[in-house]
């Protein structure tokens, strides 16, 4: 397991690019200062405001180690097929806006699907509380390990529910409210690589948080098909945080990874998309992934 929170980058990565140009210098020089209103900011003006909001850099630490699995799955067998939304372990699709803060959408989701493993209750947990606390500005770049250990070590493993700590179109201080918040119990996180180990800790513990390479007509204007696209090279970038929640078979399109995005509901099939599995890591699917614990 990992605890990461001070991290040495590598790169930022993502299709589009976001530098230390003077306007995002002043952008995130507001961050802290509460003056930022993601909603209105649009900086990447030649791709549609619809679709450029996931695209923001995708933070990569140099010292990433693989952990053991088996020390979660221990003797478990994933089935052939799983669905963590049917059994009750995944909450309403949600809309990030336009704010580059996926890492922080699939990390809450993936919290919110550990709480229900260790409670058996369904809470709908606030981003809102890690975009104003985080002490980074969240709308370029981030990672799910600043996210689950932040919450993990900064926060004691709370986090506050969404009805008390509700979504704001700015970033502000940071209200997170001790005796509201719920503990989701997370005290790290397990990092590794691969579809096979991806589909062994999908199919036996619960949903996982993945990086893929989501800029791609192919899949921004899927509606529920098995995506694949014959252009994606390996070498392609991974520019999107995305929760795993399931996977299976299609008569069609074959095998496949059920992705629940953060895009709103009127992306994908209601929100959720369908990528190619088995396919040497399709998008970039299995690069990276990540599990709080």
């Amino acid at each position: 397991m990992h605890t990461l929170f001070c991290i040495a980058l590598i790169a930022s990565v993502g299709c589009v690019v976001v530098a230390l140009t003077d306007l995002v210098e002043e952008h995130n020089a507001k961050c802290p200062k509460g003056e930022l209103s993601y909603s209105k900011m649009d900086v990447v003006s030649d791709i549609p405001k619809d679709q450029w909001p996931a695209f923001s850099p995708i933070l990569i630490p140099d010292n990433f180690v693989e952990d053991d699995i088996s020390k979660i799955v221990g003797n478990k067998v994933a089935p052939d097929s799983i669905d963590w939304r049917e059994k009750g372990h995944v909450t309403h699709v949600k809309y990030q806006g336009t704010c580059g803060d996926c890492w922080i959408f699939a990390s809450v989701a993936a919290l919110e699907a550990l709480y229900k493993r260790k409670s058996g209750k369904l809470e709908v947990f606030s981003e809102q509380n890690l975009r104003d606390c985080v002490p980074r500005c969240p709308c370029y770049g981030g990672s799910p390990p600043i996210a689950f250990d932040f919450v993990a070590i900064q926060q004691g493993g709370l986090l506050d529910p969404e009805k008390y700590y509700p979504r704001s179109e700015t970033i502000s201080k940071c209200k997170f409210d001790k005796p509201d918040a719920d503990n989701t119990t997370v005290v790290s996180h397990i990092y590794f690589e691969g579809e096979d180990k991806l589909k062994e800790v999908v199919g036996t513990v619960g949903p996982v948080v993945v990086y893929i390479s989501a800029n791609r007509t192919k899949f921004i204007e899927s509606h529920g098909e098995v995506v694949y696209d014959p252009d994606y090279k390996k070498s392609d970038p991974v520019d999107h945080g995305i929760l795993v929640v399931g996977y299976g078979t299609d008569e069609e399109g074959g095998d496949y990874w059920l992705l629940k995005n953060s895009w709103g509901i009127h992306k994908g099939d209601k929100g959720y998309f369908r990528l190619a599995r088995n396919r040497d890591g399709h998008l970039g699917i299995g690069t990276f992934c990540f599990l709080p614990v």
